[in-house]
């Protein structure tokens, strides 16, 4: 065994992100369909989408978005990024899984090493896909972590009442 499970599934997770991209730059009907739905604009650029809890749906920001190129270039260098077994300290599921399960959605925690060289890099790549309509392509989502606080910090705060 030359990697950890947590390595392997990571890398294939952007493994099939780059499938998915490459396909879909040449799939003429499935892009004119992301258009329609606003994921991307007629120039191919990736949009950022926005929960909009009005209309729930997802909604094209105003500003920014991401091209091919770019999420291409990005998501290799992340697959090479993650060819560092010291930078993945928890790849897992939030929760286990049951036989009996019906969620339609499975959520994942991904924790890197802050003390590694590339994770200054790695860390600007996930930012970067955060909320970018690319990531549909494969039913994925990133979302940042919530800060949680240190149960002392959240014993003080009750006793105080905060």
């Amino acid at each position: 065994v030359t990697k950890s499970l947590k390595q392997v599934l990571l890398q294939y997770l952007v493994a099939e992100i780059i499938t998915r991209v490459t396909t879909f730059g040449s799939d003429k009907e499935a892009q004119a369909k992301a258009q329609e739905m606003g994921w991307v604009t007629s120039d191919l650029e990736y949009n950022f989408l926005d929960w909009d809890t009005e209309e729930k749906k997802l909604i094209p920001r105003q500003e920014g978005t991401l091209t091919q190129d770019q999420m291409l270039a990005d998501a290799r260098r992340l697959k090479d990024i993650l060819k560092s077994p010291e930078l993945i300290l928890r790849f897992s599921a939030a929760r286990n899984a049951q036989p009996d399960s019906v969620s339609e959605t499975a959520n994942f925690v991904l924790e890197l090493s802050l003390q590694h060289q590339d994770a200054a890099e790695a860390m600007a790549i996930f930012r970067k896909w955060y909320a970018s309509s690319a990531l549909l392509l494969l039913s994925l989502r990133l979302k940042p972590a919530r800060p949680e606080r240190s149960p002392l910090i959240k014993e003080i705060s009750e006793a105080v009442g905060w």
